[in-house]
């Protein structure tokens, strides 16, 4: 057993603690942790600043040009990586204390017809999208790390974050 316990002594600090999850994270001081093999979200930073995104509300079914989110907060996710799924619930937190207003959550590996099936209950259901047909290239470009963009009274992108939502 004392080689294991020597194998995993880095990660057997983090198990106790509140930030449990950390634990077995490449980088566990990251508020990420990486899930492919692209180093971070640069390729679908610029993307966004230099391409037409297109997004679909779920809900609705209604497409929309990334731009014509105005003062939103758009956080990019997958359902299934802890490191998002704690960014969803900072993101309720946030959204209950009135922090953010205006948001959207966009699955980008999801499907409209998936996440109908599976996240209709969820509180989160009715600020959901989905990459738009025309637009899944772009789901290649992000390093399946949480990315928020926030718009700015025009549409354009100004800030970017990437990794977990506190």
């Amino acid at each position: 057993m004392r080689i294991l316990d020597r194998f995993f002594k880095r990660q057997k600090k983090y198990l106790d603690t509140p930030e449990h999850y950390r634990a077995f994270s490449a980088h566990p001081k990251r508020a990420y942790c990486q899930l492919s093999n692209l180093l971070d979200n640069s390729s679908a930073i610029e993307f966004i600043q230099n391409h037409t995104l297109k997004i679909k509300h779920v809900q609705s079914g209604t497409s929309l040009q990334f731009n014509e989110l105005i003062d939103y907060h758009v956080i990019f996710v997958v359902t299934w990586d802890i490191y998002c799924a704690k960014s969803i619930g900072f993101l309720k937190r946030k959204v209950e204390n009135k922090e953010i207003s205006k948001w959207c959550l966009v699955l980008f590996e999801e499907t409209e017809k998936s996440v109908k099936a599976n996240k209709s209950d969820s509180w989160y259901y009715d600020h959901t999208y989905v990459l738009d047909k025309g637009s899944k290239e772009f789901a290649a470009k992000l390093g399946r790390v949480p990315l928020v963009v926030s718009n700015n009274d025009t549409g354009k992108a100004g800030q970017f974050i990437t990794g977990m939502i506190e």
